[in-house]
């Protein structure tokens, strides 16, 4: 769990909170109440800047992203490479936010999965998607738009549905918090 973190970045390089360039997993995580500080022209995510692995399990809520012009800004990852998956995870930005930043990825090359996952607005989800992406929109109850269902039953569903096919992980449960970070782990 990162909380209220500030980070700024001044080069052409990019930067990340948790991981510059994911090989591996990560599962379990929520990062929230940060600050990301962009400069000009680089590639920018929360997780991570390149992802080549899994994000399993996680959130993002209420982090602000600015930057000064022309960044290339995923909220999960800035570039998501063929083979690489994201699933089961949720995405909810502060109220903060002014300059658009996408929700998901920059970019979603051909080969990777974007399962489950949940966000409070469908403007910006992606700048590219040549992936396969199955995502729901809430609303301020954290239900989905279309059709009510509650979002904290459908992430403990999928792990219910999904826990076996990730023996080397123990997926967190999630349970109701509050309106500022609707979920938290269990």
């Amino acid at each position: 769990v990162l909380d209220s973190c500030r980070m700024e970045t001044v080069a052409y390089n990019g930067a990340s909170l948790v991981s510059f360039y994911q090989n591996g997993t990560i599962v379990n995580s929520r990062v929230s109440n940060s600050v990301i500080v962009c400069g000009e022209k680089g590639a920018n995510s929360i997780f991570t800047k390149s992802l080549s692995g899994k994000i399993l399990n996680c959130c993002l809520a209420n982090n602000l992203i600015t930057y000064s012009s022309s960044a290339e800004m995923g909220e999960l990852a800035c570039y998501v490479n063929s083979g690489s998956q994201i699933s089961n995870c949720y995405v909810k930005n502060s109220n903060k936010q002014t300059k658009s930043v996408y929700k998901f990825a920059y970019t979603i090359e051909s080969n990777s999965t974007l399962t489950n996952c949940f966000t409070y607005s469908n403007v910006s989800l992606w700048y590219s998607n040549k992936g396969s992406v199955n995502y729901y929109t809430y609303d301020a109850n954290f239900k989905i738009i279309n059709d009510n269902r509650e979002v904290i039953t459908m992430l403990n569903q999928w792990i219910d549905e999904n826990q076996q096919y990730y023996s080397d992980f123990q997926f967190k449960k999630w349970i109701r918090n509050t309106t500022t970070i609707p979920a938290i782990y269990l």
